[in-house]
């Protein structure tokens, strides 16, 4: 039996450099690169729950794997041979104790 296994996308990061003359935060950006991540189909219910409650068509919908501590929340991605998209609502994560042990994701988040 085959593992699945994700692809890897890039996410902007950004970086607090410091304040400007209105003593507002200055950021920098970077494009980070995660490896392993499941991009599938949104199911019927997500894509109309986001149209209602954001006002955004969903596209995609990510599994992001075990460990990864980036913020996804209103942030940009990079899916290969797909483009440049922009998360849609919180990261939904799930209790990883009532994962399968095999599963190597145990977040969501939507991209519109």
């Amino acid at each position: 039996m085959a593992k699945i296994k994700g692809e890897s996308i890039e996410v902007k990061v950004l970086t607090e450099s410091g304040l400007d003359e209105f003593n507002q935060p200055e950021y920098t950006e970077e494009w980070k690169t995660v490896d392993n991540v499941l991009i599938s189909e949104p199911s019927e219910t997500d894509v109309q729950n986001a149209l209602t409650v954001f006002g955004a068509r969903i596209k995609y919908t990510l599994c992001l794997p075990k460990g990864d501590n980036h913020d996804w929340h209103d942030t940009e991605v990079r899916l290969p041979n797909r483009g440049l998209f922009h998360t849609v609502g919180d990261t939904i994560e799930y209790i990883e104790q009532n994962l399968p042990i095999a599963l190597d994701w145990n977040r969501k988040v939507n991209v519109e």
